[in-house]
């Protein structure tokens, strides 16, 4: 007979049926994992005459097989080591089962037996179908906690699980080899469709080069069918940027493209959703050849910027660099106006008030103090007078009416005493005189200044990809409105209000000192929009010449604006060029020719173009045709003719002879300086101190030679005899400086220009 405990708790009916099936496969699935009840199967103690066994048997009798696997559960501790009646029960629960398993495990078992791989697609779906019936199969029997236990295992359980990881290696082998094979346009259909799924993430991160071996060859087309099929997580960052390379690359095919078929597979990629970041095979190079006349002499307000908003490999560089590299794309700015302008358009005045001073009056607060100190001691002089007056009358009282009145007028005494002291202290630290702030009326004003920055440069872009150069001009214009706050009195208590709500001066000296930004995709579009306009690409001399006659233009007109006094000079200012490099070096030069002009090879030093300025404020360019480091000297070929010096050609040069120096020390443009000739000197090259060959033959001279002066000549009256080369620091000496003599010069313009008269 069966013993229940009062809190056991008999579920209805959840015995599985025998029938084979999905069903009752469902079914023991939902008996197996469905939540537990609050009251638990197990009885709240056993006897020798009822025990777990006992139990599950009888549960197992009624059909109850779900509550006999609770109970197994429940008590797990004590069936992991089974008596043999525990056995018995536990088996025939593992039978019960393992026989509504039975028609699944031989079904799924032969489905898979009769599948081999590998297999027309046709079939892909069986082999899909069988490998989802038999994991999940798996799933739930695997899900029974006591037929996890090998004891109550049936074997074709373990026999459908080996099948079925074969199977999968298998399939999972597979999968490269059916990649590659397959067709692009196909590659999506492959993830959707194989029997084991595969994430195209996994796979690709997997087996990154598997991608780039497919589309290796691929057109832009296949390409684009890849990207479209994915979805975009599918691709690593790396892998989509590599995608779209290789759309772009493939649109723009073998060879350089030209301009127009390069922005037209940028955009074609762009609204493929491709992002490119960059173009490494395009080389794009930047160069302003801004007048360095009008930029020294301030006629320049702010600069041009260009924003880089296209992929281009971009390199900012001087104009005599940029011309002899092989960028494919050259973009040449000269500045010819940046203007900032402000004009006033209101001042309003402010009412305000700022600290003027303080007044220095009495403290009500200390007079109260000093009172409560002369209340306090009159009290505590009273209490004293009390305590003594009771000390007199103590024959008239008993001991200890004495005692009681002591201790009183001691108590009195102390509280008194301390009274007074806390009085003092208020006093001390009140002080006797306050500070009153005296606020005075005043006003400040508020300015409103519309500030303008207008800008007009020509650009060159050389286009090298189609051997084409266009020229033009843009105007940009910047307007802003200001409020100046002005005059605001440092001690006003709502200056930091005041300023922080309006404007201060240097907000506006920064807005006009900073550049404006040009878009480089602006000029490209406005250069594509006028390509008509466009012409062959001439030669270097030739788009110097176009660039200089530009600035020559832009310095014309801002000379025409300047107000500036004019002083006259003699003959010989005409002779004379300022040296200009690409590196920043400024020199002297001075024609030899009408189309030749004579400096130190320190002042050009590598240089193969030199840019010039003449006396008359025109500027030109040359091209180096000749140098020698050990003497210093070199010789340029200039685009604009310019009037010859003549030549100091006696045998003899007098000492303290008065000579002149014509130069730009220190950047101080056509500067003369005088002295006398010192002495003449030969002295080791200044270029190649200790070697070189033999020493150089100098006039030495007081005639002052700064940094500037370098190429300059040294004129005896109207003759030139030497060339300004170098000094002595003046924290060393004083007026100790060198010419190289005229006969050095003639030697060296004789082998340079041999048919040519000086």
């Amino acid at each position: 007979m069966a013993i229940l405990s009062a809190c056991q708790t008999i579920s209805p009916n959840q015995g599985l049926n025998a029938n084979p099936g999905r069903e009752t496969q469902t079914a023991a699935r939902t008996t197996a994992t469905q939540k537990a009840p609050e009251k638990k199967i197990s009885l709240s103690f056993y006897t020798p005459f009822y025990t777990r066994a006992d139990q599950m048997l009888s549960l197992e009798k009624e059909g109850k097989f779900a509550d006999a696997l609770r109970l197994y559960v429940e008590q797990k501790a004590h069936f992991a080591t089974p008596s043999d009646r525990d056995k018995a029960a536990l088996q025939a629960l593992g039978d019960h089962f393992n026989a509504t398993f039975k028609p699944r495990l031989t079904h799924d078992l032969n489905a898979l037996a009769t599948l081999h791989w590998p297999a027309p697609e046709a079939q892909w779906p069986a082999f899909g179908k069988a490998l989802r019936d038999s994991a999940d199969l798996l799933k739930t029997y695997n899900a029974n906690p006591l037929l996890k236990r090998a004891a109550y295992r049936d074997p074709q359980t373990d026999r459908l699980q080996a099948r079925t990881d074969a199977l999968r290696a298998a399939l999972k082998a597979d999968f490269a080899a059916r990649f590659a094979a397959r067709p692009i346009v196909r590659l999506a259909s492959l993830f959707q469709n194989y029997p084991l799924k595969t994430s195209a993430r996994d796979f690709f991160e997997g087996a990154p080069d598997a991608l780039k071996t497919k589309l290796s060859k691929a057109s832009p087309e296949d390409v684009l069918s890849v990207a479209d099929a994915f979805a975009r997580d599918d691709f690593t960052p790396a892998q989509w940027t590599w995608l779209g390379m290789t759309y772009l690359h493939g649109k723009l095919g073998r060879g350089k493209p030209t301009l127009d078929h390069l922005l037209a597979a940028l955009d074609n990629a762009k609204k493929a959703g491709f992002t490119i970041s960059s173009v490494p095979d395009v080389k794009i190079d930047f160069a302003e050849v801004t007048s360095p006349t009008l930029l020294k002499n301030g006629q320049i307000d702010f600069s041009a910027e260009v924003k880089i908003d296209l992929p281009f490999n971009t390199a900012k560089t001087n104009v005599e660099k940029a011309l002899g590299d092989k960028s494919d794309l050259l973009i040449i700015f000269n500045v010819a106006q940046a203007k900032a302008r402000r004009k006033v358009r209101g001042l309003k005045k402010r009412s305000s008030t700022f600290l003027s001073g303080k007044t220095h009056d009495p403290n009500p607060a200390w007079e109260d103090a000093r009172f409560k100190v002369i209340e306090a001691q009159s009290n505590l002089n009273a209490t004293r007078n009390q305590t003594t007056a009771n000390s007199y009358s103590s024959g008239y009282q008993s001991s200890a009416s004495i005692f009681l009145n002591s201790l009183a007028g001691l108590v009195s005494t102390v509280v008194q005493d301390k009274a007074l002291k806390t009085a003092q202290k208020t006093l001390k630290e009140t002080p006797r005189f306050i500070d009153t702030p005296i606020y005075s009326k005043y006003q400040y004003e508020i300015a409103r200044v519309d500030a303008q920055k207008i800008m007009t440069v020509r650009y060159y872009i050389i286009d090298r990809l189609d051997k084409r150069y266009f020229k033009s001009t843009f105007d940009v214009s910047e307007n802003r409105t200001f409020h100046i706050a002005y005059n605001v009195n440092d001690a006003d208590p709502q200056k930091k209000s005041v300023l922080s709500n309006n404007d201060v001066e240097k907000t506006v000296t920064d807005w006009e000192d900073s550049p404006i930004t040009v878009a480089l995709s602006d000029l490209i579009a406005d250069y594509r929009k006028h390509e008509a306009e466009s012409r062959p690409l001439p030669s270097e001399t030739a788009l110097r010449r176009a660039i200089t006659k530009d600035r020559n233009t832009a310095l014309a007109r801002a000379k025409g604006g300047d107000v500036k006094s004019h002083v006259t000079a003699d003959a010989r200012f005409d002779s004379v060029v300022e040296v200009f490099t690409g590196s920043g070096t400024l020199g002297s030069g001075f024609y030899i020719a009408p189309d030749i002009v004579l400096t130190n090879w320190h002042v050009v030093e590598n240089h193969k173009f030199v840019e010039m300025k003449t006396y008359q404020g025109r500027e030109t360019f040359g091209k180096v045709v000749n140098k020698d480091v050990r003497l210093d000297l070199a010789a340029i070929r200039v685009q604009d003719r310019g009037k010859p010096v003549r030549f100091f050609h006696g045998k003899t040069l007098e000492l303290g002879s008065p000579v002149e120096v014509i130069g730009h020390p220190e950047g101080l443009a056509f500067s003369i300086t005088r002295g006398i000739i010192s002495s003449l000197r030969e002295h080791a090259s200044i270029n190649l101190p200790g070697g070189g060959g033999k020493d150089v033959l100098y006039i030495q001279t007081d005639a002052p030679i700064n940094h500037g002066n370098s190429g300059g000549p040294l004129f005896l009256g109207d003759r030139v005899i030497g060339v300004n080369t170098w000094g002595v620091g003046k924290n060393i000496s004083e007026g100790l400086n060198f010419s190289i003599h005229y006969s050095e010069i003639e030697t060296f313009l004789r082998d340079t220009f041999p048919n040519m008269k000086f």
